[in-house]
């Protein structure tokens, strides 16, 4: 399926769209749905750790909800198994809206045992730790290659470039007892066209958003909370929505604001080898 996001990277804000409202049907299983609205800062990264196309969404959100004056909501768990059930339905329902594969390829993919999604909230974020929030988002908010991973073998002119890490896993992963496996490895090995090739795939398009805001950290609610919202009756047209657009002209003070819980890093995949 990743050849869709490669070519309509338009289909990458519906996926983040997906991942927002898999987050919201959690939480609201896990309480009441009026209690409140969760937050959420979410990344689009395209990349894998060998620059391979790999379209997947990190997402920053609370270990709660806020309700309407404020007040923070803890959730102390997630059920991650049913995270993942909702975020599977979500794609599946978005890509076949859009025509890329129908409800027998849906069928198909449900009945394999690693269909290749998964929802993973392992990464734990205590209230008061900036440091380690400033490390997430830049982690979350990187460079698709990182220049120290890259070595010129200048005897050929080809170009290797390393994992992250020294041990060596197959790319890509099976997603199927009848789909081959990757080669077990830890680097990659470009031609410099085939590098170069690799790296700007990730490039986005021009006005392509890749960090997205749902819920209370969404843009309108930022705005609403900023100051009262204006009467319409007291302003005329342009004046009342120039207002609205400059109280949502706002910095990120979300990210500062102490919660009674922690933040977790929501790491969402939906991708599978295709069967070709």
């Amino acid at each position: 399926m990743r050849i869709y996001f490669r070519y309509d990277r338009k289909l990458l804000g519906k996926l983040c769209r997906a991942a927002w409202e898999t987050i919201r049907d959690v939480y609201a299983k896990e309480v009441d749905g009026d209690v409140g609205m969760p937050a959420m800062i979410a990344a689009v990264q395209t990349f894998g750790d060998l620059v391979n196309y790999h379209p997947h969404i990190h997402t920053i959100a609370p270990e709660g909800v806020f309700t309407e004056s404020g007040y923070f909501v803890h959730i102390p768990y997630v059920c991650r198994l049913r995270a993942v059930e909702i975020w599977q339905d979500k794609v599946f329902d978005f890509l076949v809206e859009e025509g890329r594969i129908d409800r027998e390829t849906v069928a198909m993919i449900r009945s394999w045992r690693h269909t290749g999604f998964s929802v993973d909230n392992t990464v734990r974020i205590e209230a008061d730790d900036q440091n380690g929030m400033q490390r997430l988002i830049e982690y979350i908010s990187r460079c698709p290659f990182s220049l120290t991973r890259m070595v010129s073998l200048t005897g050929n002119g080809k170009i290797l470039y390393r994992a992250s890490k020294p041990g060596c896993i197959p790319f890509p992963k099976q997603g199927d007892p009848e789909l081959d496996i990757g080669i077990p490895r830890n680097y990659e090995m470009f031609a410099p066209l085939d590098f170069l090739a690799a790296v700007t795939q990730h490039i986005p398009n021009k006005g392509e958003h890749r960090i997205r805001y749902y819920g209370w950290y969404s843009n309108k609610r930022r705005g609403m909370r900023k100051s009262p919202q204006p009467d319409s009756s007291t302003f005329g047209p342009d004046e009342y929505w120039e207002k609205l657009e400059s109280d949502t002209a706002l910095s990120f003070p979300f990210l500062k604001r102490k919660v009674s819980g922690a933040m977790h890093r929501f790491y969402c995949t939906a991708f599978v080898k295709s069967a070709e």
